[in-house]
């Protein structure tokens, strides 16, 4: 009986030696980690947020040159149009 508790307490001591280098592993590597975390999350934020401001841009540029293709292409057909009155007219 005594052997089976020096055998568990010897487990349990261990155990714990093994829990306390494991939880300050982890304390040390939050801690070097946490600064590299926190300047990886506000790159990644200028990234989201400049990429963001560039398809706001371009959505504005291609609404510019959509309007002007179109008042391109209206001018072009009534030019057209005027041609053909015009060529209607002489053949008259």
């Amino acid at each position: 009986m005594k052997l089976q508790e020096a055998e568990t307490d010897g487990f349990l001591k261990d155990y714990q030696r093994l829990h306390t280098e494991q939880r300050d592993a982890y304390i040390q590597w939050h801690q070097r980690a946490g600064t590299f975390t926190r300047s990886l999350g506000q790159q990644r934020s200028t990234a989201v947020d400049d990429a963001s401001k560039m398809l706001n841009v371009a959505a504005i540029e291609r609404e510019t040159a959509l309007r002007s293709f179109l008042k391109n292409a209206r001018s072009q057909v009534e030019q057209s149009k005027e041609q053909e009155k015009v060529v209607t007219f002489r053949s008259v």
